[in-house]
């Protein structure tokens, strides 16, 4: 097409902006066929047309404005419009709306309540949440006081107090964490939380193992016992009439009664052997 302009045809379609964006597109489009001057038959014949067309268009009625609405054009407007709304209004809301409180935190403990906690055994804490190591170690108080090492495990969420010495048998603790203890988000304990146990009671003396009996049982310590003859060499014997016969130390042999009473001199000395008759 040439690039001259037809006043009638702009006053004809200058209600219709997608025509004329269409036609200044091809007039700033360049195009092989651009420099070539239609014939008067071709631009006759063009012309016609074009008139034809815009009669038409400027006969039809005026669509009222309901049936306006339902076209494909203004449904993509509106459509885009409402979805422009649904956002920003959405951006707004989550903007405005207020956060849910953050979960209490929350200490729990397999020592609690416990009634029979050995001595050297550590005292565990669990927290619900990472906690702060500094504000909470801080925190925690053991009643009655004990030395212990603090140690943290699961990414800061178990405590684990380990007792320097041993604890007290058949005794009551208390540890009780304050809300002065705080998470890794800065949040504190809502309310103090307190672990109560008790030890186990202290092991029985041992019972010494008995001892075996003895082998032979020891001669009774007769009362008022006395001697009766000096011991030398050989033994002492025995007669049929109830007489001990004991040699001295100086091989002197004697005879002693049973009943008691002086000895009678049997041999005065040298004597080295001593055999008792069957007749005394």
């Amino acid at each position: 097409m040439s690039a001259r302009l037809d006043p009638e045809l702009d006053k004809l379609f200058g209600d219709e902006p997608d025509l004329l964006e269409l036609a200044q597109l091809l007039r700033s489009t360049p195009h092989p066929a651009a420099g070539i001057e239609p014939s008067a038959h071709f631009r006759m014949s063009l012309r016609r047309r074009l008139m034809r067309e815009a009669w038409d268009r400027a006969q039809r009625p005026v669509l009222p404005w309901y049936r306006r609405l339902l076209e494909p054009s203004t449904l993509t407007w509106a459509g885009a419009a409402v979805g422009a709304l649904l956002v920003v209004f959405a951006g707004f809301t989550f903007a405005t709306a207020t956060r849910p409180p953050p979960a209490p935190v929350t200490v729990t403990s397999p020592l609690n309540r416990s009634q029979t906690v050995s001595v050297v055994r550590p005292i565990e804490l669990t927290f619900n949440q990472p906690m702060d190591p500094g504000t909470t170690e801080q925190s925690v108080r053991i009643e009655p006081a004990i030395l212990a090492r603090y140690s943290w495990q699961d990414n800061n969420q178990r405590l684990v107090i380990t007792p320097l010495h041993d604890l007290a048998a058949n005794t009551r603790y208390d540890v009780t964490v304050a809300p002065s203890a705080k998470t890794q988000s800065g949040q504190t304990v809502a309310k103090p939380h307190v672990v109560t146990f008790v030890t186990v009671p202290p092991a029985p003396a041992p019972t010494p193992t008995p001892t075996s009996s003895p082998s032979s049982t020891p001669s009774p310590v007769l009362e008022g016992a006395r001697p009766v003859a000096p011991v030398g060499t050989p033994a002492a014997h025995w007669s049929a009439d109830g007489r001990l016969f004991i040699v001295g130390p100086a091989g002197q042999l004697q005879a002693w009664p049973l009943h008691g009473g002086p000895a009678v001199a049997v041999a005065p000395d040298g004597v080295t052997m001593v055999e008792v008759g069957p007749d005394g």
